[in-house]
């Protein structure tokens, strides 16, 4: 369950950097700030996996994501709803085939309003909770997400780190050794990338980087491990994405973090 939601609240912050391919981000025709609506995911054929729509406050912060998630024929409801204090972020996500069980993480805010760490906790019934990992945040003076540690109870903690050239994500590494592979991104410097966490809502998580992703390579063994593929509406807007490669994203919406096998049409439409 971890999983799932770190990959909700997280396809922003590398989805977009500039990187050998991007040196003239002043032609760019940057849209004006546009929310996101709606985020259909399908396979290749065509076959639906997941839809949903975001509604936001009258602060245009995200507070509510209606979803469907489509498994074996079946259809699976969830709502993930979030609710602000000025110190901490809580996002609740329950199921509509487990009326007992929901998810909660809450997220901590630092003096600028940012993450700086947050838990999860997966509630079986209202008097019965485990905790399932926890995250720790730095950013760097930019207010851009710099390091993020994850521990899960009875493991060792893993770190990724996120290098960042001309105000986007170049290259990432983790520890421990495990992870411990420096990968490299490639972006497409002639658009700008919609998908932040301005359009988002979520702010909280820090600054989004400027250009969409192209490609993901891991430097050695020198492996070209995904590509990326996008169209864009009449306003400059990414209205589709394409995954293609080893790795998908960790995508219900605006993050790329590389993860797991996938071949995927992600379609986007704003408000």
């Amino acid at each position: 369950m971890k999983a799932t939601l770190f990959q909700f609240l997280m396809i922003i912050i590398i989805l977009s950097a500039c990187k050998k391919e991007s040196t003239n981000q002043q032609s760019i025709n940057i849209p004006s700030v546009s929310y996101i609506k709606n985020i259909i995911i399908t396979d290749t054929t065509g076959m639906m996996i997941m839809q949903n729509t975001h509604y936001y406050d009258s602060l245009y912060r995200l507070v509510k994501i209606s979803e469907q998630q489509y498994v074996n024929q079946d259809t699976l409801k969830v709502t993930y709803i979030f609710n602000y204090s000025i110190t901490k972020v809580i996002l609740i996500k329950t199921i509509s085939a487990d009326s007992l069980y929901h998810e909660k993480i809450t997220y901590y805010l630092n003096s600028a309003g940012l993450a700086e760490s947050s838990n999860i906790i997966d509630y079986v019934n209202p008097s019965d909770s485990i905790l399932n990992g926890s995250d720790n945040y730095q950013y760097n003076s930019d207010g851009y997400l710099v390091s993020q540690t994850t521990t899960v109870p009875g493991g060792t903690p893993g770190t990724i780190n996120f290098h960042y050239s001309n105000m986007n994500i170049d290259y990432l590494t983790g520890t421990p050794s495990s992870i411990d592979t420096k990968q490299l991104f490639y972006y497409d410097g002639s658009h700008f990338n919609s998908l932040n966490t301005v359009n988002a809502g979520i702010q909280f998580l820090g600054k989004s980087c400027y250009n969409p992703l192209t490609s993901v390579k891991n430097e050695s063994p020198a492996i070209l491990l995904s590509t990326y593929s996008y169209t864009y509406d009449s306003m400059n807007r990414i209205s589709s994405l394409r995954t293609n490669g080893l790795f998908g994203l960790l995508s219900y919406s605006w993050v790329t973090i590389p993860v797991g096998t996938s071949h995927e049409i992600i379609t986007y439409t704003y408000y």
